[in-house]
């Protein structure tokens, strides 16, 4: 056996012991004669092995494959919790991107457990070895990262002012630049004794570097810990105590299961702007100090929840719940350990032939593995998604502090109500400005449809993130037409792609505003289509508004399909009074895409747009309502205008794929007092293949009652319905429990279908087809 190792190292013109084995084993099976590195007699591989380098953890055998597969279910489960709860906040707009990152870290730590299985069953596969160490050695570095990042926002929290300053940041990212040229020196100096014949010079210089840098990995994985200590030894000082601290107050509780209210970081963001909207001083964002009164579980609105934060005073620079300094401490206690292990372990140098008991599987599992699992453990189970979270950079249009009124009750009687689909641009602001009344109104109601794509329809802070930056834009727009008046933005409400905007001048009195839940009625009950719904009380006169977009298409059986969406809408959507959208006294509008069309018993070219009162008798929802099919209970205002669908964009002309058609209505409930004083669409918006539409209406005295004339409770079908029957609640219930599922789903498949998502599936699939001839 001697002989022939010395043969075979005579062809490696006499390297250094340990180096070139990748080169050495093709040699070896040229040297034999033999096709497959697997046909290497055992006795020539275990005497060459006995040479290498030992590493932590050591080379595999067979009675790796159990732990390996154990700890690889085990970070596989923590990637999917880290995943899913970083889904679940960001449906909720509550961005934390470190959750992103530790699903990341332990997606490296499963398939780096997975490559050693594969390598444990043929340690001649010694490419999927070198593989498999580099992502066991990188997810150290990552975690002690992520700690440090955690260290940090501990200190922004403490020193506010230091903390955010551009200066700070720079040094930050200057030391981060510094720890990955050491990972990638460890990684090179590591990987290039494995690939290639060295001298012993040059390999004792390899060496050296990895034992360099594996001191400074330890060191860097305690410098959390000592950044913790720093925060608390140095002094606050004056300008940090006056300095304006804005920390995420709509947080009430940091338990397990508790996840913030969707959209209460918007919301919060324009409580905070509206109450120092005088404040001259820069906001500075921070974490939460748990020492404030709103960390109590108690679901205040955010205004009061905003009372108490102000004026916690020097609670915001303590900690009530160490906790999160403890989760810090104790994760990088652990991480360090394993690092002076494994620091240890490259100082010894020792071969695979005479180990240490230092370099012995148990102890990477125990280190690696086992600690690991309880860090992720307490990550997740002690939220740092919440305690660590930082707010988000101000939107857009709230860069600067913007100042607001406040209301004051006049009792006038007049609203504006616009159905629009596209953001607002210069040409939208300028568009709707001509069609204002010369004096403001007392309500104005934009609804929105299909405000984004359709995959970003499916995130619901994306659309909030749109809505409020239209919000305010929409205001500026009220501002700059009533100089002498002045505007508050009362909700914005969303619902997939839908959004409802309410904006009033400060003389209406709003009150007792509810919002629906929303009702999906998208294929497969996806929220892309469905509508959503506002009850509100203006000076007295109780309003309900709702927002609707209907599945579209020309054919018979989507006539069906809207007919029935529109029904599951109204009878679907539920308000905190007991009462769906039809309430006995209350005024009632509903607006948006019906997506009704005309028949097509007319060819373009050759009907008279301008002819509305013609083309009416071919619109399919004119001819519903006629027949007491749907909306029997709703009236209009006269159509003077040509069909709002479907414009070649940026023109207006028809586009010939589609007959031209109504698509885009508002509707009232019967029975009430109103002064219609005008319906049209707004013709010089072109930047949608809708025109916008618009309804200028005063009310008056509500309908009295909702009892159609042959004494049923008004539905859009007529017949009765018993809306609280148990089998019906189970079934909402049961739709918006499908629709999550689903909008999800279509969400993934979406993302898939993008550019990141193709390069995502292609890597998936090569790490699908490495497992699949590997491993099974």
């Amino acid at each position: 056996m001697s002989a022939i190792a010395d043969l075979i190292k005579l062809q490696t013109n006499n390297a250094a012991d340990g180096t070139g084995i990748v080169k050495l084993l093709a040699i070896s099976q040229r040297f034999l004669g033999v096709k497959s590195a697997n046909e290497i007699p055992q006795f020539l591989i275990d005497y060459v092995q006995a040479q290498q380098q030992s590493q932590f953890g050591s080379y595999p055998t067979h009675k790796d494959v159990a732990p390996s597969a154990v700890f690889l279910a085990c970070f596989v489960l923590i990637a999917i919790a880290h995943g899913t709860l970083f889904a679940i906040n960001m449906k909720r707009g509550h961005k934390f991107w470190l959750s992103f990152a530790f699903c990341f870290y332990s997606t490296l730590r499963w398939i780096g457990f997975a490559l050693r299985i594969v390598w444990a069953k043929s340690i001649v596969k010694l490419h999927i070895g070198i593989a498999s160490e580099v992502l066991l050695i990188l997810p150290t570095v990552f975690i002690a990262s992520f700690n440090l990042v955690l260290a940090q926002r501990i200190f922004t929290w403490r020193h506010p002012v230091f903390g955010n300053n551009k200066i700070f940041w720079f040094i930050m990212l200057a030391f981060y630049s510094v720890v990955v040229a050491v990972v990638v020196m460890t990684i090179v100096a590591g990987v290039v004794p494995y690939l290639y014949f060295l001298s012993r010079s040059h390999y004792d210089m390899c060496r050296n570097v990895v034992k360099v840098t594996s001191i400074l990995i330890t060191l860097y994985s305690l410098l959390s810990i000592a950044f913790v200590i720093f925060t608390y030894l140095l002094p606050i000082t004056e300008r940090n105590r006056n300095a304006l601290v804005y920390q995420p107050f709509w947080i009430k509780s940091f338990s397990p299961f508790y996840f913030p209210p969707a959209h209460a970081s918007i919301e919060g963001e324009g409580l905070f702007l509206d109450e120092h909207a005088n404040d001259s001083r820069t906001p500075m964002r921070t974490i939460i100090g748990g020492g404030l009164d709103t960390i109590d579980n108690h679901d205040l609105p955010e205004a009061e929840e905003l009372a108490q934060y102000d004026k916690a005073g020097e609670k915001k620079f303590t900690l009530r719940n160490n906790l999160s300094v403890w989760i810090i401490t104790i994760t990088s206690i652990f991480v360090f350990i394993g690092a002076l292990f494994r620091c240890i372990g490259c100082f010894i140098d020792d071969v695979y032939g005479s180990e240490s008991w230092i370099y012995r599987p148990v102890v990477m599992y125990v280190l690696w593995g086992a600690l690991e699992t309880i860090c992720n453990i307490l990550y997740l189970v002690g939220r740092i998604d919440l305690r660590f979270y930082r707010p988000d950079k101000f939107s857009k249009v709230n860069r600067n502090l913007v100042p607001s009124e406040e209301k004051n009750i006049d009792n006038t009687s007049s609203n504006l109500s616009s159905d629009t689909r596209k953001p607002p641009s210069t040409e939208f602001t300028d568009a709707v400005g001509l069609k204002l009344p010369a004096d403001p109104a007392d309500l104005y109601v934009f609804s929105f449809q299909e405000l984004s794509s359709l995959l970003d329809s499916t995130y619901s802070n994306i659309i909030m993130d749109q809505l409020t930056g239209l919000a305010h834009t929409i205001q500026d727009m009220l501002s700059l037409k009533y100089s002498e008046a002045s505007f508050s933005i009362d909700t914005i409400e969303q619902y997939g792609g839908l959004g409802i905007i309410i904006v009033s001048p400060s003389t209406s009195h709003i009150s007792n505003m509810v919002s629906s839940k929303g009702y999906p009625v998208g294929h497969l009950y996806t929220t892309l289509k469905g509508g959503i719904g506002v009850r509100l009380k203006c000076n007295d006169q109780e309003l309900t508004f709702v927002n609707v977009h209907l599945n579209a298409g020309e054919k018979k059986h989507h006539l069906v399909k809207r007919n029935k969406d529109i029904y599951d809408i109204l009878s679907g959507l539920e308000f905190d009074d007991g009462w769906s959208v039809l309430k006995p006294m209350g005024h009632g509008f509903i607006m948006g895409d019906l997506n009704y069309r005309n028949t097509g018993a007319f060819q373009l070219g050759r009907c008279d747009f301008a002819n509305s009162n013609e083309l009416l008798k071919d619109d399919e929802l004119t001819i519903m309502r006629n027949s007491n099919i749907v909306l029997q209970m709703y009236d209009e205002a006269h159509v003077g205008f040509e069909p709002s669908y479907k414009y070649v964009v940026g023109t207006d002309k028809y586009n010939k794929k589609r007959i031209p058609s109504y698509c885009d209505r508002i509707l009232y409930v019967k029975g009430g007092n109103y002064t219609v004083f005008k319906y049209d669409a707004i013709k010089e918006c072109r930047s949608s293949d809708h025109k916008p539409v618009y309804l200028y209406v005063g009310v008056g005295d509500p309908p009295r009652d909702i009892i159609n004339n042959s004494g049923y409770l008004a539905t859009n079908t007529g017949r009765v319905t018993v809306i609280l029957r148990w089998n019906y609640k189970l079934r909402k219930i049961l739709v918006h429990q499908i629709s999550a599922i689903t909008t999800y789903l279509l969400s993934c498949g979406l993302w898939l279908n993008s550019s990141r998502g193709r390069i995502f599936t292609l890597f998936f699939l090569i790490l699908l087809m490495i497992f699949w001839k590997y491993i099974v």
